[in-house]
């Protein structure tokens, strides 16, 4: 058995030619592809890491909107339970005025009506006394001074009620 050193040799090329090939039509672009492939992930990663950070600005964001919008609700809530207040209080001060207008137009109208009551009273209570005693006495009387006489009784009657 021989060692042929040039068989040898040859398959030594050979093997190096074909990793050489194999090197450079397979593995450096299956690297290559490989190397791309990471870095689309990497890409993908990152964009969502950012997607995530914006979403959480956002939630915070419409957090602090929101609670804006709560305060500001609640201010608006608050001032428009003042300004009912304040409505409400103008109103029954509006109203008790009327009130009291409506009540002295009453007794106003009461203490004229009183008034015309007792001169009408006076009138018919003279008229009617005077026809009386006319009739009792058979005779016609003074009409002035029983009327004078009347006058005084009545008005000691009426300071007694």
């Amino acid at each position: 058995m021989d060692i042929n050193f040039l068989q040898i040799l040859f398959q030594f090329i050979n093997f190096s030619v074909v990793v050489g090939a194999v090197s450079y039509l397979l593995y450096k672009p299956v690297l290559k592809i490989l190397e791309e492939r990471t870095s689309r992930i990497e890409e993908a990663q990152k964009a969502a890491r950012e997607t995530l950070e914006e979403k959480e600005r956002i939630n915070k964001l419409e957090k602090a909107v929101i609670r804006s919008a709560d305060k500001k609700a609640a201010e608006i809530v608050d001032a428009a339970r003042q300004t009912a207040k304040e409505t409400e209080t103008a109103a029954i001060v509006k109203a008790k005025v009327q009130a009291e207008k409506e009540i002295e137009k009453a007794r106003a109208g009461w203490e004229s009506e009183k008034s015309q009551l007792k001169q009408e009273l006076k009138s018919e209570y003279i008229t009617s006394v005077v026809a009386t005693a006319s009739k009792v006495l058979a005779a016609d009387l003074d009409a002035k001074k029983h009327s004078a006489l009347i006058d005084s009784q009545l008005t000691d009657l009426l300071k007694k009620i």
